[in-house]
């Protein structure tokens, strides 16, 4: 889905025990040049916080033109936003898993074509109601019971 994914076992530095001659095997069977690259990039790129993802989030809504959104389905919409996030992470360098990727074109396609925040609990067949008293007051119904 997207083409940034990051894994655990990225940061394999060889021990003072390992000869160069395993260490070039080693590299010859796992691509130099993409095992280089991945320690690189997890060394050099910022973790993706609360700030970036909320710097992200507003550059990705300020670039997109209205009225051409308007007029995508929810599949073009949903391809130009990941390019769009795939075009940011790789300007700041910024690593995103893919669920983190997931999420937060989840959470713009839910402002762009859904009802925001809430759009989740309209979703989910288990609720029964939903109270909305402000931003830090939501009440979910949910199998008679509210939470």
């Amino acid at each position: 889905m997207f083409g940034r994914k990051v894994s655990t076992s990225e940061s394999v530095k060889p021990a003072d025990w390992i000869n160069s001659d395993m260490l070039n095997s080693h590299m010859a069977v796992t691509s130099s040049a993409a095992t280089a690259a991945a320690i690189n990039a997890k060394e050099l790129s910022p973790a993706v916080d609360d700030h970036n993802r909320h710097e992200m989030r507003s550059t990705v809504l300020s670039r997109l033109d209205p009225m051409q959104v308007t007029q995508m389905d929810r599949s073009e919409l949903t391809d130009h936003i990941e390019q769009w996030i795939q075009r940011l992470a790789d300007q700041h360098r910024w690593l995103l898993t893919a669920d983190q990727q997931a999420s937060l074109l989840q959470e713009l396609l839910d402002d762009m074509v859904g009802v925001g925040p809430i759009q989740s609990l309209l979703d989910d067949p288990h609720v029964t109601d939903i109270m909305v008293n402000g931003h830090a007051q939501v009440y979910v119904e949910r199998a008679g019971h509210l939470q």
